[in-house]
């Protein structure tokens, strides 16, 4: 909110562009976090989904007033990154759980807000225009695809995205990274690097699995996980390892069931 207050508020209610939602992170205001909507909306999904998880593995109840007071948070960040991270996560949520009212009434909620969704948070209109974090995105990807048989296969070396793509992007504006975990790690640490990573993530995932045996708790966890992964780059692998020993933790409060979930509006 003290970002939003040195831009009068005048963002709130969307902005008109990514440049415009960078703007109001005044790295000289900020006492925690950063000062930088990605990675911002990066620490919002990281404890945010977390959060909303606790009252399932523990009480086996899912607060609504918990999972809007997180995706609020998440809008007002400006970032894109949380808002569909979240979503997917907790649409996965309401789909699993018992009770088709909730759910008709959920994705009623979601068709109706859809084009406010997409006009002042996704900004469709300019997702593919190369001044939007997307449609940067969108550039830095292709590069990588175009060019990849131009990537050794035991990767370019550590950091080595800002040389890859000043010289193979179409637009290049000084990033240190090609905004895609899976991507940047072949890009760095070739096929070894990439297939370590993968199979890091997947034995967790089995690890948790048998542990807990509670394979539906495992599932919803990954999924913003993931979607936050294929938009953002391993410098913010520190969110990420925060994100699995809270996911880990939380794991263990007691045995989730979709089947014995209730709703709740207390937090």
């Amino acid at each position: 909110m003290l970002y939003h207050k040195q831009s009068n508020f005048q963002y709130l209610a969307g902005a008109k562009s990514s440049g415009e939602g960078t703007d109001i992170y005044n790295n000289t205001l900020y006492f925690w976090g950063l000062d930088n909507k990605n990675l911002f909306g990066a620490r919002i999904v990281t404890i945010g989904f977390p959060y909303i998880l606790i009252g399932a593995a523990r009480f086996n109840r899912i607060s609504l007033s918990r999972i809007l007071l997180v995706i609020i948070l998440a809008y007002i960040s400006m970032s894109r990154t949380p808002i569909f991270a979240l979503i997917s996560g907790v649409a996965y949520i309401i789909w699993k759980m018992p009770g088709r009212y909730i759910k008709l009434s959920f994705f009623v909620l979601i068709a109706l807000i859809t084009p406010f969704v997409l006009n002042s948070v996704l900004r469709i209109d300019s997702i593919t225009s190369s001044s939007d974090g997307m449609g940067l995105r969108l550039i830095y990807w292709a590069a990588f695809f175009v060019n990849f048989d131009k990537i050794s296969i035991w990767g370019e070396g550590f950091l080595s995205s800002d040389k890859f793509l000043d010289k193979y992007a179409l637009i290049y504006m000084g990033e240190p990274n090609i905004h895609n975990t899976f991507l940047n790690n072949y890009l760095d640490f070739g096929i070894l690097g990439l297939s370590f990573y993968v199979l890091f993530l997947i034995t967790l995932f089995r690890y948790g699995k048998s542990l807990f045996n509670n394979r539906a708790y495992w599932v919803t966890a990954f999924i913003p996980l993931l979607a936050t992964m294929m938009v953002l780059f391993p410098g913010y692998d520190n969110d990420i390892i925060v994100y699995l020993i809270l996911i880990f933790i939380i794991g263990q409060l007691k045995s989730f069931n979709y089947n014995k979930c209730t709703y709740s509006m207390s937090l």
